[in-house]
């Protein structure tokens, strides 16, 4: 019993006589644990930061497309698939027409405008709710539109700056000649 008694006064008489030594090994763990800490802190709270970012930028939009230049094709059921899915609110369809050429006549001038620039796509017509579309003049293409045949456009806001679209002026559109 006296060798532990006196072990343990020769220990903490050592630990007084150096303070600094002492202070350091105590401050030393301290130190890692809150370096440890502190590092995971900003890791979660970039990753926070980096989760919110990309929310506000609507990411939650997956676009799937048959690969590069068009190698692949997607199969029929591909969309019908994809809306089956829990996780997934809308989708919709959109492809482009390939060789398309633009005519757009100003019929009150009877001026004809080529455009062989622009793309041609096709769409389906809940195309707007999944992209959160704003149509600002007209409206989209709708299920009337896609059942009885109904030869309609909609032009992006370039095209219809491009071709002095405005609302007020009829304009007919030609898609190969269509």
């Amino acid at each position: 019993m006296n060798t532990a008694r006196e072990l343990a006064t020769v220990a903490i008489s050592g630990l007084f006589a150096r303070k600094l030594r002492t202070a350091l090994v105590v401050l030393g763990p301290a130190l890692g644990v809150a370096a440890i800490i502190g590092i995971f802190g900003m890791s979660e709270s970039a990753r926070g930061d980096v989760k919110a970012t990309l929310r506000e930028l609507g990411t939650n939009l997956l676009v799937v497309d048959q690969g590069p230049g068009g190698a692949g094709q997607l199969p029929e059921e591909s969309l019908e698939r994809m809306r089956q899915v829990s996780t997934v609110e809308a989708a919709s369809a959109t492809g482009l027409v390939p060789g398309a050429k633009i005519l757009v006549s100003r019929e009150s001038e009877g001026q004809i405008t080529l455009a062989q620039t622009l793309q041609v796509r096709w769409a389906e017509s809940t195309m707007p709710q999944v992209l959160e579309l704003e149509v600002t003049a007209g409206r989209f293409l709708n299920a009337f539109d896609d059942t009885d045949g109904v030869q309609a456009v909609v032009l992006g806001a370039g095209a219809a700056e491009l071709f002095a679209v405005d609302g007020t002026t009829p304009r007919s559109i030609l898609i190969n000649g269509e």
